[in-house]
């Protein structure tokens, strides 16, 4: 055999363990970008939860993510109740009229 056989030979006998070496180079990069993916989504969800008033604001915003991260919670269907929740009541103007409204409706309850 010549030797430029024998220099194709042996590229060919290593063609197998290359390959799969990077087969574990793209499984590895896949699950990196499944990993960064899922904590940007715990951090958008945390930033909503807390405009909305819906998470202690003593706790850091690093460890409410952390929790988020290590639950087995479905992510998207934590964003999906967090978008439906009003939020914190507690801050906003109460409109005075409303009070006359409860009287009408008081009155016409009581046929008075």
């Amino acid at each position: 055999m010549s030797k430029e056989m024998e220099k194709v030979a042996e590229i060919l006998q290593q063609i197998p363990s290359v390959l799969r070496a990077l087969a574990q180079e793209v499984s590895a990069s896949r699950e990196q970008a499944a990993d960064l993916e899922k904590r940007a989504k715990a951090e958008a969800l945390v930033v909503e939860m807390e405009e909305k008033g819906l998470v202690d604001p003593d706790v850091p915003r690093h460890e409410k993510v952390a929790a988020l991260l290590d639950s087995n919670d479905d992510l998207e269907v934590l964003a999906q109740a967090v978008q439906l929740q009003i939020g914190d009541l507690s801050s906003t103007d109460v409109d005075d009229s409303s009070a006359d409204a409860s009287d009408a409706l008081a009155s016409f309850l009581t046929n008075s």
